[in-house]
């Protein structure tokens, strides 16, 4: 299988302010340091990116990232313009609660498949 480079995901821009809100935001709601929070907010857009490449495939976020996700959401106007901006339409965020799922299931097969295809 090729190896998908992370320059090769479609990239959509977000204003440095909503950037600094958003990880400013994390570093206060979730004992993060600031590093921590924009590591947390690069790997969020890495994830989104991925789910947009790979429609067909279903993707768990990591807890970490999940938080960036739910962060990146309460900025509705940020995280609009950049799904617009991404793939022409918002990205949903819903967990993945179905009978018989196990949540580590889900992120085992993200992690299997961002080795596969070297995203990082």
């Amino acid at each position: 299988m090729p190896v998908l480079a992370r320059t090769q995901l479609r990239r959509a821009t977000i204003p440095i302010v909503d950037r600094n809100r958003i990880t400013h935001r994390i570093v206060q709601n979730h004992d993060k340091t600031k590093a921590e929070a924009h590591a947390i907010f690069d790997s969020t857009i890495l994830f989104l990116q991925m789910c947009t490449a790979f429609p067909n495939e279903r993707f768990s976020p990591s807890p970490d990232v999940d938080i960036g996700w739910h962060v990146f959401l309460l900025y509705t106007r940020a995280y609009a313009a950049f799904c617009n901006a991404l793939v022409g339409h918002f990205l949903h965020h819903e967990p993945n609660d179905r009978p018989g799922m196990k949540r580590r299931d889900g992120l085992r097969h993200t992690i299997r498949f961002m080795k596969t295809h070297g995203i990082k």
